[in-house]
């Protein structure tokens, strides 16, 4: 659609239109000069005069045409330049300012019909508002682009604040949120390995890590639906064991226990794992509580031998017969 602007009934000389812009070149470079700012923006991105020169080719065809779609486009690019090299939009006001007081001066000194300020205030509220909605979308897909990055950080970072990342389970800060975050009654066990450091120092850390990730990912395979594993450090995991209310008895825990544990890859690494429980609510309610009680029982059962899960105030201990089968 082209639109069609009235100025004195009077064809537009083209020639006065060129005094005008450069009268407006001659009050731009006077004003870039008279500030800091923008004088180091324009050296940062090329000369004040290649600018000039963008600029007088953009005023002429803002005003020798008709408001047609190629001079919206070009008023389009226009904007997204200015917006890319940082020109703030307070610089870009101000220099039609400019333009206004060129489009005076000349319109005074001249004997020749001339277009009316109307006409030129229209033609810059055109090219303005072009400018403001160039900047509006570029800011906006700026601002989406970088919450969109800025999101995945935000979850990369709390997935790390979360995670072991030898073993990629809940490392102990999670697992204690989790915890204290539950209401539901639950099993806390506390896991040790036995002859764990005979892996390091006769095959070497590395193959300690590989041990380490193989029995965490054989802790997560074997939990169901609602179960927590997590490495606390060094060669101690936990498991949360969440309980119906008609399974809380100490058979079926054992049951259970067993199921997990005995099908972890112990006997291909040569070593044992060791235990202590701790019930939530009878034995605590807070993850340090648990973590307290399932400690002491740990102790008791390394007291005893590897391979050996024992309960708090409980004189029963629970002997586990890891399979070959890993």
């Amino acid at each position: 659609m082209v639109l069609h602007a009235e100025h004195d009934s009077t064809d537009i000389s083209n020639s006065l239109i060129e005094t005008m812009i450069e009268r407006f070149n001659a009050l731009f470079v006077k004003y870039v000069h008279a500030h800091a700012d923008m004088t180091t923006s324009f050296d940062e991105v090329g000369s004040l005069e290649h600018h000039v020169e963008l600029v007088s080719k953009h005023l002429k065809r803002l005003l020798q045409n008709d408001i047609s779609e190629e001079t919206r486009s070009a008023a389009l690019e226009v904007g997204k330049i200015h917006i890319t090299h940082n020109v703030r939009l307070s610089w870009y006001v101000c220099t039609y300012n400019l333009l206004f007081q060129a489009y005076h001066e000349v319109a005074s000194a001249s004997d020749h019909a001339f277009p009316s300020v109307e006409w030129i205030r229209e033609r810059w509220l055109w090219d303005i508002g072009i400018t403001l909605d160039t900047y509006y979308d570029i800011l906006n897909q700026n601002f989406n682009a970088e919450k969109k990055v800025l999101t995945q950080n935000l979850e990369e970072l709390d997935i790390r604040a979360h995670t072991d990342p030898l073993t990629e389970l809940f490392n102990r800060r999670a697992i204690s949120l989790l915890i204290n975050d539950t209401t539901s009654q639950g099993v806390f066990i506390l896991l040790d390995l036995d002859g764990f450091k005979a892996v390091n120092d006769t095959m070497g850390h590395v193959m300690g890590d590989m041990a380490l990730h193989e029995i965490g990912l054989a802790l997560k395979a074997n939990l169901r639906s609602g179960d927590i594993v997590g490495r606390i450090g060094g060669d101690e995991f936990c498991l949360w064991l969440a309980l119906l209310r008609d399974s809380t008895t100490e058979s079926l825990l054992a049951t259970r226990v067993k199921r997990v544990l005995e099908r972890l890859p112990l006997l291909h690494w040569d070593i044992g794992i060791s235990g202590g429980v701790a019930r939530k609510p009878e034995d605590g309610s807070s993850f340090e509580d648990l973590y307290s009680k399932a400690d002491l029982a740990l102790y008791r059962a390394k007291s005893i031998g590897k391979n050996t899960i024992c309960f708090p105030d409980s004189s029963s201990s629970l002997h586990l017969e890891p399979s070959s089968d890993d």
